[in-house]
């Protein structure tokens, strides 16, 4: 069975904001993820990441490869909703959600925040932050 046929992933755009809005609605509690290549591959390599993944309520395609591959190899077609249009129709576009930004870098979140502040975006600052990471060697 393919690593593909074990991700939930929304048909397209609609779909996603359909289940997206019926979700917030019910108060529901869980996550979504945009799948891309990279995910894939490393869902193939480290099973618990999988696991994870598989967990979602539901997800997005964010990537052509990933459209293509699963197009190829399931019965159900797809379309993209990549990341950067899932985060532009939600932060900049929709002002009906409530946003909490968890960043890595400080200095990539800071960037973040003032690009999205300066758009006169209804975000409290509060809602942006950088938590101390272990080095992965660590």
């Amino acid at each position: 069975m393919s690593i593909l046929s074990k991700i939930k992933l929304c048909e397209n755009k609609e779909d996603f904001l359909l289940k997206l809005n019926t979700f917030l609605k019910n108060n529901n509690k869980g996550f979504c993820c945009a799948i891309n290549a990279n995910i894939i591959v490393e869902c193939f390599k480290k099973h618990p990441y999988l696991e994870i993944i598989k967990k979602a309520v539901f997800n997005t395609c964010d990537g052509i490869n990933v459209k293509r591959i699963y197009n190829l190899t399931q019965k159900s077609k797809i379309n993209l909703y990549p990341g950067p249009d899932l985060f532009n129709d939600l932060v900049f576009k929709d002002h009906r959600y409530k946003h909490y930004f968890l960043g890595g870098k400080e200095s990539i979140l800071n960037g973040l925040k003032e690009n999205i502040l300066s758009k006169n975006i209804d975000v409290d600052e509060k809602s942006f932050y950088s938590p101390p990471f272990l080095s992965a060697d660590s």
